[in-house]
């Protein structure tokens, strides 16, 4: 048992360690397909949103906000991963951040695009672990900076996946 009055998924484990979702059933895995693609989003600055249009499992999901909301306090744990299309944008930084409840933002990966910038695509990804009080929510945002508004974001092709969000309850208090 999880200490502290947590609730740990360990403690919800069924047989050859797969989750039991009936004893827990928050969890979401959203992507971006060719209908949601989102293109020359950002370059010159602008922040952009990341949006999915195609849900797998959408527990907590809100497709208007594109946005988790989680719907019990809790620890959650959440993993994102974005293609970006630069070949034209000139762009010389980038950062991917998790945009929180109340303008907070958390775990921003990011660089300088010219070192990154060889090929067509940039994938970056993120993943974290954050305490949430229900009703509060997560989503996925991206800025490239300094050269013009030519940055799209990649969606998915096929088995290819470019641009996905996902995350799970690991502890409700």
């Amino acid at each position: 048992m999880a200490p502290y009055g947590a609730y740990f998924l360990g403690d919800n484990m069924a047989t050859n360690n797969v989750i039991n979702n009936e004893l827990n059933p928050i969890s979401f895995y959203v992507y971006q397909t060719s209908s949601g693609a989102q293109n020359n989003v950002t370059g010159d600055g602008s922040l952009t949103y990341i949006g999915f249009d195609a849900i797998v499992r959408g527990d907590g999901w809100n497709v208007g906000s594109q946005a988790f909301f989680a719907p019990v306090n809790g620890f959650y744990h959440f993993d994102a991963s974005v293609a970006f299309n630069t070949q034209t944008s000139g762009a010389t930084n980038y950062a991917m951040y998790f945009n929180l409840s109340g303008g907070y933002k958390a775990h921003c990966a990011g660089g300088l695009a010219s070192e990154v910038f060889t090929s067509t695509f940039v994938q970056t990804s993120l993943s974290t672990t954050l305490y949430l009080a229900a009703g509060q929510f997560c989503q996925v945002c991206a800025v490239f900076s300094g050269g013009s508004k030519t940055v799209s974001v990649q969606y998915n092709s096929g088995y290819d996946q470019y641009t996905w969000f996902t995350g799970y309850l690991v502890a409700a208090f």
